[in-house]
């Protein structure tokens, strides 16, 4: 029924007004307009286009629910994955922290026992308890501290 539709389709095209010279071009003009026939009979034929291939809609529909399937393992895969990652760096940067803070604590106790300013070489210079500690330049007559010339006894 369609070949017949093509046909007429065909033949409505006034073949017959067209000379060309040439057989060859007469021949791909008739096949040309056969083909735009063909193609216009099947856009207005109402039942191939009222036609729905429900096999290649349900395979569409098969292929789309699985490639979201697949989608969402990946992404869920992948959370879980910067989760754990996100879960490491935590851990590392604690453990970072911590390690500076005993550093540091070390490093405040080595200065309190080791480099106190009571350590330093240069202390005896700056010292500002020198002068309350040190004994006088001369306690009595009897010092054993004085020598011959610091000896004027009255």
């Amino acid at each position: 029924k369609a070949q017949h539709v093509i046909d007429q389709l065909a033949r409505s095209v006034h073949m017959s007004d067209i000379t060309f010279s040439d057989h060859k071009m007469d021949l791909a003009l008739h096949e040309r307009r056969k083909r735009e026939a063909a193609r216009l009979a099947r856009i207005k034929d109402p039942k191939l286009a009222s036609k729905v291939d429900v096999d290649a809609l349900a395979n569409q529909i098969a292929e789309k629910k699985a490639m979201k399937e697949a989608e969402a393992a990946y992404n869920a895969a992948a959370d879980r994955e910067a989760l754990a990652m996100d879960q490491q760096l935590i851990y590392l940067e604690q453990e970072r922290l911590r390690a500076e803070k005993e550093k540091l604590q070390a490093l405040g106790e080595y200065r309190q026992s080791m480099q106190g300013r009571t350590m330093a070489r240069e202390y005896d210079l700056y010292d500002p308890a020198a002068l309350r500690r040190e004994q006088p330049a001369r306690v009595s007559d009897d010092d054993e501290r004085l020598w011959g010339s610091s000896l004027p006894k009255i």
